[in-house]
């Protein structure tokens, strides 16, 4: 698994340079950020392109429009905070906690790594539950480094219609992981899923 080449954090889910496809990032912030130093070694960079261009993949051109890069020249602040590592399931997942942030945020950032829901997460770190109320003394004032989470994994929704999840959890009264899996197992037909999962209630 690749680390963001600025804030070497590292994910399950992971942006990707368009240009070179070969340096990674955990946000367009830090891809922005980035450009700078990525620009000269960027294999993409043969043809005048720009941050937007391999950020967001819109067509521009600077020798057509006039344009010059602003983003380039833009001193972005350095981001404060410290680099937790986050165990869940077997798996260590290193996070940066910036600063800024306020403890309500922190909890979501951590609960949104490990892909567990909020109302459904246990952090412990050294033997104390970890809360939105409690999480910011312990990562920037007792400096603690290391947080087991512990709660089911959320299922990955893509490509399936979230109005049919929310169906079935309605209708069969099961968790969403429970019907997302069935909507898979059966190739996103709503009808298909409620029989396979009623079947097997």
């Amino acid at each position: 698994m690749a680390y963001c080449a600025i804030c070497k954090v590292q994910q399950q889910i992971m942006k990707r340079c368009t240009g070179c496809k070969k340096t990674f990032y955990c946000s367009r912030f830090c891809q922005i950020e980035h450009w700078p130093l990525h620009k000269s070694t960027c294999g993409a960079n043969l043809a005048a392109k720009t941050t937007e261009e391999l950020v967001d993949n819109k067509v521009f051109n600077p020798i057509e429009t006039g344009e010059t890069l602003k983003t380039a020249s833009v001193k972005s602040p350095v981001m404060q905070g410290l680099t937790i590592c986050i165990h869940c399931n077997h798996i260590k997942h290193k996070l940066f906690v910036p600063s800024e942030k306020s403890p309500k945020e922190i909890f979501e950032l951590l609960s949104n790594t490990v892909r567990i829901p909020k109302s459904k997460i246990k952090l412990i770190a050294k033997g104390k539950v970890v809360t939105e109320e409690n999480v910011y003394e312990l990562i920037f004032h007792k400096k603690i480094k290391v947080v087991m989470a512990v709660g089911e994994v959320a299922e990955n929704e893509e490509g399936l219609n979230s109005d049919d999840i929310e169906m079935i959890m309605k209708q069969l009264d099961v968790s969403r992981n429970v019907a997302i899996k069935g909507l898979f197992s059966s190739g996103g037909n709503l009808i298909d899923a409620i029989l396979l999962i009623g079947n097997s209630l």
